[in-house]
């Protein structure tokens, strides 16, 4: 081989290691920039991972596993989560005959039971307070409760309202922070003067229905002369300090009232009178009606300040006592209100349309036939309500239709397997009332 030859070679040797010692450059600076990506990413991951506060508590460890995220919604287990802010939790109903269902579940405090069901958009809550009449309110939530991993889950805004909490979540931060109703209360009343001196929501005037306007931007005041009124939480008026007591009704953001004489109305957050302050009382049946009292007879409003029922009856709504396992005495399958005059019962819709006129000796069925049965109103199933006339019970529907003759020695339910089966004794003989309804179809 030439000299020529050799130093073409030698030329041709070096131009490949020039390549090689590039290509192996760019490899390796690809990597380096691809390993800073990720201990950048890793360092991003680390830094934004979830945190979980209440009330200012470091609560990560116990909820980071179990909070669930569905593209910009946040789902958190309801029992889980209601046990960390001070509840006890069940599944089931609420009900003094107890059934099991871990599709449902309840939580409860010493003031208030919610009650959360699968596949729902609506909560349903009922006051507890001692010597205060049970109050009935339902709440629609942005997104229905839902089943993961064998447990209920509620949607921030479904816990928010179950569990009276207040909840704000950061994304930039990935950060949840869970306020509860006592630490806001202590928060707020702390701030003296900025609330004319009293907040009404401690000591001696506490009530757990006033408190929980706190999480609606709202505060129940008192001042020197002890008269009520409502402020918002910068200390703005919205409701002047004149009345003799307030008392906040949650799903409808409003204030049943009560004047120097001793009457009662009702008035929005935004100081809109909805029914005047005639009324010796008002107690709250659901969303949308109110039972009122005037002289001790009673009639019903809805949440319009439009009469449904004239104030002329003397007992409006079942004894709850007698019927334990009914959700409302005021209403019947959420469409019927009895109502009671002069001993004789009969029965409205949610209309106002009189639907039994009163020609009965009583609405439900009290009578003990067995000690292992309960006590009946209805037959949920067939919609059907259970009635007495003449000594004897029978069964009607919602159009006043007889759908059972007034011939039955009593009717009453056993709850068998978790299940609740009706009867009825006619001429002896205990009747499964399904059965014979489903055999007797017309």
């Amino acid at each position: 081989m030439d000299l020529t030859g050799i130093r073409n070679m030698k030329s041709s040797n070096e131009e490949k290691i020039k390549k090689t010692l590039k290509t192996t450059i760019v490899i390796l600076s690809v990597i380096s920039i691809l390993i800073i990506i990720l201990i950048g990413l890793l360092y991003v991951q680390k830094k934004k991972a979830l945190k979980i506060f209440i009330d200012g508590a470091d609560n990560t460890k116990i909820m980071d596993s179990k909070i669930v995220f569905e593209g910009d919604k946040i789902y958190i287990p309801i029992k889980t989560f209601a046990k960390q802010v001070g509840y006890e939790v069940f599944d089931g109903e609420y009900k003094q005959s107890y059934i099991e269902d871990k599709n449902k579940c309840y939580i409860k405090n010493k003031d208030e039971v919610t009650s959360y069901v699968l596949d729902s958009n609506q909560i349903y809550k009922k006051i507890i307070t001692t010597n205060e009449v049970s109050n009935y309110e339902y709440f629609e939530i942005d997104e229905p409760v839902k089943k993961i991993n064998g447990e209920l889950y509620a949607s921030i805004n479904g816990i928010s309202n179950g569990c009276n909490v207040a909840i704000s979540y950061n994304k930039e931060n990935n950060k949840i922070d869970i306020y509860t109703l006592s630490k806001l209360v202590t928060s707020y009343t702390a701030q003296g003067t900025k609330f004319e001196k009293t907040s009404a929501l401690v000591g001696e005037d506490v009530n757990y229905s006033n408190q929980k306007a706190i999480l609606y931007g709202m505060m129940v005041v008192k001042n020197d002369e002890k008269k009520f009124g409502v402020c918002d939480l910068k200390g703005q008026t919205i409701i002047g300090t004149k009345y003799k007591s307030i008392k906040f009704i949650e799903s409808l953001k409003s204030f049943i009232v009560k004047t120097d004489d001793n009457k009662v109305g009702i008035i929005t957050y935004e100081a809109t009178p909805i029914i005047p302050p005639e009324y010796d009382n008002i107690e709250q049946i659901n969303n949308q009606l109110y039972l009122v009292a005037i002289n001790k007879k009673f009639g019903i409003i809805n949440k319009e300040g439009k009469t449904i029922v004239y104030s002329e009856y003397d007992q409006i709504g079942v004894d709850a006592t007698k019927y334990p396992s009914i959700d409302n005495q005021y209403i019947m399958l959420d469409k019927y209100i009895p109502v009671m005059k002069d001993k004789k019962w009969g029965m409205y819709n949610t209309d106002g349309q009189e639907v039994l006129g009163l020609e009965y000796d009583e609405i439900g069925c009290t009578e003990k036939y067995k000690s292992i049965a309960d006590p009946v109103v209805v037959i949920p199933k067939y919609e059907l309500i259970v009635a007495k006339k003449n000594n004897a019970y029978g069964l009607v529907d919602g159009t006043g239709k007889t759908k059972i003759q007034f011939a039955l020695k009593n009717v009453y339910s056993v709850l068998s397997a978790g299940v609740n089966k009706y009867y009825m004794v006619y001429e002896g003989k205990e009747i499964n009332i399904e059965d014979y309804l489903e055999q007797n179809k017309k």
